[in-house]
């Protein structure tokens, strides 16, 4: 049993990790890669916690835990946030990203400069 509890933590310390580390540093110094890199660790930790769900129902039923629909049901829940919670950042990255692009070109047609883009 310590076994599916020490890979239940190491999946746990990942998906922390990969939601702290961007908040805590700066990735690049260019602003839309920065951005970028991000929001790509953010959905890594979406998906993570998506298949951590499908250990933990594999872990309960290995340890001849029954899995009663009331459990399911959550973990079917949070497995569906998570996919939701990867269509909206992969969403908000692309109306960023446009509105970055728009910005530059405006910037560029005005003759400022275009260095952060």
């Amino acid at each position: 049993m310590s076994a599916e509890i020490s890979i239940t933590m190491f999946f746990l310390a990942i998906v922390v990790g990969l939601i702290t580390f961007p908040l805590a540093t700066r990735l690049s110094r260019v602003e839309w890669l920065d951005m970028f890199l991000r929001r790509i660790c953010w959905v890594m930790a979406l998906f993570i916690m998506s298949l951590l769900t499908a250990v933990m129902a594999s872990i309960a039923t290995a340890a001849g835990y029954t899995i009663n629909k009331e459990l399911f049901t959550i973990l079917w829940i949070l497995q569906w946030g998570s996919y939701l919670g990867m269509l909206a950042l992969f969403l908000s990255v692309l109306f960023t990203m446009l509105d970055m692009w728009k910005v530059a070109g405006r910037n560029k047609r005005m003759g400022g400069s275009n260095e952060e883009y």
